[in-house]
């Protein structure tokens, strides 16, 4: 995350931009800058290992996000696969994830046959999109499990809007104050405003070159450039 607190961002941000009296204005629109740039990259400052929700026995649904099992902020999404740990850690399986954009009561064939024919080790899961919990997930598993469980679970949280005493989780404080900067000229209609949000634009494009790729996570198979050019 970054080093300076919200408020101290807007400051500078509206300083730069000659009007410290859109205060509250501004604040409402770096905040749903932040959720934008949260939604629009897998940044790895919300990326999540959730270790240990538990899956119990004779359950087949498991809720995660928005307060439910540990994660108090709303869950973006979940990658696959999920880890299944017996509840000793002796051993554990890849549940493969199966993503349905589908309200939470969309569950499919799976779940109405009897528990008694559909008893077993879970072995893949469908993730279903809450439907009363905003930024809720319903992990959905092909069996009702035969016995207790443990599940770690590696997703993507939204985070939450931070306090002015707080710091954003955005990784570059300049990135943030010229995105205040922006999005005030654009509120106050000046004649560069365009200018300025592709300014913005272009110095997220670069943090994540800098902040964004972290070594192990990513797939791009990177080459030397003293031999490749």
């Amino acid at each position: 995350m970054g080093a300076q607190t919200l408020q101290t961002l807007i400051d500078e941000g509206l300083l730069e931009a000659g009007n410290s009296a859109i205060e509250t204005r501004a604040k409402f629109l770096f905040k749903q800058w932040l959720r934008s740039q949260a939604a629009g990259f897998r940044w790895p400052q919300i990326h999540r290992e959730i270790a240990a929700v538990p899956l119990g026995s004779s359950v087949q649904r498991v809720s995660i996000g928005a307060g439910a099992n540990g994660v108090a902020e709303r869950v973006q999404l979940i990658d696959d696969p999920i880890k299944l740990y017996k509840t000793d850690g002796s051993a554990y399986a890849d549940v493969r994830v199966q993503t349905q954009w589908a309200v939470g009561n969309s569950t499919g064939n799976d779940v109405v046959i009897p528990a008694a024919q559909n008893s077993g080790r879970p072995s893949y899961c469908r993730v279903l999109y809450s439907a009363t919990v905003d930024g809720r997930w319903d992990m959905v598993f092909d069996k009702v499990a035969d016995q207790a469980y443990l599940l770690q679970v590696s997703l993507d949280i939204m985070p939450a809007d931070p306090a002015d005493a707080a710091a954003p989780w955005y990784p570059n404080d300049r990135t943030m104050v010229q995105a205040v900067n922006a999005l005030a000229r654009k509120y106050m209609r000046a004649d560069d405003w365009r200018d300025e949000m592709e300014l913005a634009a272009s110095m997220v494009l670069d943090d994540r070159m800098k902040y964004g790729i972290v070594p192990g996570k990513n797939d791009v198979l990177a080459l030397d450039s003293r031999t490749y050019r």
